[in-house]
């Protein structure tokens, strides 16, 4: 009996395993969740004590429900985009330069987001109204 429910806990956990998203899948569907206003899709990929700060640090929010409220208004208007230009992931780390848009606003920036366990759990906006330049070489 020990070994058959041992066998069956390690397939649950392989299954589980196999349907965990890389943390550019998930900043991927988040995107995506904002473009089709879809708040409780986007809310989802958050983690609950989430938090989201602007360079160099400056807290913007914290947690999921804080979260909701600033996302509510955006998706209730339909009026947000986000087009992305790149994306790079390195570890948990998915750096995301992309053009924001609601109404007649259109912000250009870059977004480093820390996924863990499938869900984001700190994202940092590099933003200060100009567009970023590549840097070839250090």
């Amino acid at each position: 009996m020990t070994t058959r429910l041992a066998i069956l806990l390690l397939l649950l956990l392989s299954a589980h395993a196999s349907n965990a998203q890389s943390p550019q899948e998930v900043v991927t569907a988040r995107m995506d969740a904002l473009n089709a206003h879809d708040l409780s899709a986007l809310m989802d990929l958050y983690a609950e004590d989430v938090v989201i700060s602007v360079f160099p640090g400056t807290p913007l929010t914290s947690g999921r429900g804080a979260l909701r409220e600033l996302f509510a208004s955006l998706v209730e208007t339909g009026d947000a985009e986000v087009t992305v230009t790149s994306m790079l992931a390195s570890g948990p780390f998915v750096v995301v330069e992309r053009t924001f848009s609601y109404g007649q606003v259109s912000e250009p920036g870059i977004a480093v987001y820390r996924v863990e366990g499938g869900l984001i759990t700190h994202v940092e906006f590099l933003r200060d109204g100009r567009r970023a330049k590549r840097v070839d070489r250090f």
